[in-house]
């Protein structure tokens, strides 16, 4: 009985810690770019709620209507992680949406359709865009000293000790091992609330026994 209780409990911290590492990687930004020779432009933030869904905002820029020959609908389409058919999560309208789903994703990407209740993607794809995390949340912003007047020194605001990253550059190794570092810590102390609780339900079942 112990066993098995404990086979149990191992299952479901191991899932609870996968879950937990894809979930993170479907919040945050993403921005579509056009593939085509139009200026299409999406912007979205991905945001999971306390329901687990996550809400998806899109706003857009150089939307084209109709987009050719009896085509007036732009559909976003989301990749989930686990390599499946892609999501529907709607029409972009005249450039402004808000969108819900369950399923962690990777990217969004935007078809031009003819027919309105496509449940897979039959036209083409015009813009597409990776989720980025959210590193103005994920990491510390320290100030910068700098020389006024060549006496006094002032502290620089955060937001003008740190650079907006452009979409070309590429994350730090210090930024990936601070990462990491916190990863870490947020996987052992899954792990130690889980041993606590095992440690309670053999003990509660050793005295049950009695």
């Amino acid at each position: 009985m112990i066993k098995s209780c404990l086979k149990i409990l191992l299952v479901f911290l191991f899932i609870f810690v996968f879950s937990a590492t894809k979930i993170n990687a479907s919040e945050g930004t993403i921005e579509l770019e056009s593939i085509t020779s139009e200026d299409y432009r999406c912007y979205a933030v991905s945001i999971q709620m306390m329901d687990w869904k996550y809400n998806i905002l899109v706003t857009c820029r150089n939307l084209i209507y109709p987009a050719g020959d009896n085509i007036f609908r732009y559909v976003a389409w989301a990749d989930p992680l686990e390599g499946n058919k892609p999501i529907k999560l709607g029409e972009l309208g005249l450039g402004r949406a808000s969108f819900n789903t369950k399923t962690p994703f990777s990217s969004i990407f935007v078809t031009t359709e003819v027919n309105q209740r496509a449940q897979e993607p039959e036209g083409p794809t015009v813009m597409m865009g990776n989720v980025e995390r959210i590193n103005f949340l994920d990491e510390p912003r320290p100030g910068e000293i700098i020389d006024v007047g060549g006496e006094e020194e002032q502290e620089k605001t955060p937001t003008q000790a740190v650079k907006t990253p452009t979409p070309n550059q590429q994350p730090s190794r210090s930024l990936d091992s601070n990462r990491l570092v916190t990863g870490l810590r947020r996987a052992g102390i899954v792990i130690g609330i889980s041993l606590i609780v095992i440690v309670g339900i053999i003990f509660v079942l050793t005295q049950m026994r009695r």
